[in-house]
């Protein structure tokens, strides 16, 4: 009958090593690495997307209401006639008609002066 050995029990003649599978371990490994870099790379994209879905909810889509009404009186200062100054003379006019009055004025003086600038109606 054949004698049986306890685990872990040294044949007779061995020295008690086991050999390392060098090309499994670093199978094991190798293939470890990959795996966790893999699960790091998903959780930093799960992370980036929430990230941006969070800023595009609070900042890009809807603006604060103190921005609105700010937008809202510069837009009304832009597009409106007010007096600057009224005993100097002074008036704002919507910046669409300043525009076209800068530009006329520029070219009456680029072509001397011939060409006298008329009020717009």
């Amino acid at each position: 009958m054949p004698e049986r050995v306890a685990a872990g029990a040294v044949e007779a003649g061995g020295s008690g090593r086991q050999e390392l599978d060098v090309p499994a371990v670093l199978t094991v490994g190798l293939a470890g690495t990959i795996v966790l870099l893999a699960i790091v790379l998903f959780l930093q994209g799960l992370y980036n997307r929430a990230e941006t879905a969070v800023f595009e909810r609070m900042v890009v889509r809807e603006a604060p209401e103190e921005l609105q009404r700010l937008r809202a009186e510069q837009l009304a200062v832009l597009n409106g006639f007010r007096w600057v100054d009224e005993k100097a003379g002074v008036v704002a006019v919507p910046i669409d008609l300043a525009m076209e009055l800068v530009v006329r004025d520029y070219r009456a003086r680029a072509a001397g002066g011939a060409a006298a600038a008329r009020p717009v109606p």
